[in-house]
């Protein structure tokens, strides 16, 4: 089992055939899919941006589908666009922005509901050093202010030793170490193969 998977499993878009998956208590397999996503904010590797909506449309689309009044509606997507730096560019489309810019309406995207648990899948991947420093800002910042949970997963060992944070590492389906501090020594430097 890999990252993306175990992240798939804790939203519900694998189904484990064996085991329990349990966040904050509750049997996921329980809980229907629909509603287990809408309760967390969920940054997938490849953005999946809706093409033909605006930033502000991208992120606002979220609060949209669990009927949230207008207003509100409106207020938090502004809020949002201002934390993650987009608020000039709340009317461009996916293609008028840079591959930091779309990932960071993703970020946004997944905050609109004020999820207590965020599941981000490489949210730096392919980001250049300046784009990725912003995403961990955002991710610090919202950790801070709402004392969200975030599951990170990624490869980058630069990224994970930047974090300070508790890192779980896993090899093969199964936890390799657990660590508070977020230093993660690579495969080279650990001897590993």
């Amino acid at each position: 089992m890999g990252k993306s998977t175990l992240l798939k499993l804790l939203y519900k878009e694998v189904v484990a055939d064996q085991g329990k998956v349990i966040i904050g208590g509750d049997d996921v397999a329980k809980i229907p899919g629909s509603k287990l996503r809408r309760s967390m904010g969920i940054i997938f590797q490849n953005f999946r941006l809706l093409e033909k909506k605006t930033a502000f449309e991208n992120i606002a689309y979220g609060a949209e589908v669990l009927a949230m009044p207008p207003v509100e509606v409106r207020r938090r997507t502004m809020e949002i666009l201002e934390l993650v730096g987009l608020h000039e560019k709340a009317h461009r489309l996916p293609s008028e922005l840079s591959g930091g810019e779309q990932q960071r309406v993703a970020v946004g995207r997944s905050l609109i509901n004020r999820p207590k648990l965020l599941v981000a899948d490489e949210p730096t991947g392919d980001l250049d050093p300046e784009n990725t420093d912003r995403v961990l800002d955002i991710f610090d910042r919202v950790y801070r202010d709402h004392k969200t949970t975030i599951v990170f997963a990624t490869h980058a060992v630069d990224v994970v030793n930047r974090l300070s944070r508790r890192v779980i590492r896993l090899k093969d389906g199964r936890v390799e170490s657990d660590t508070m501090g977020g230093y993660w020594a690579d495969d080279k430097q650990a001897g590993a193969k």
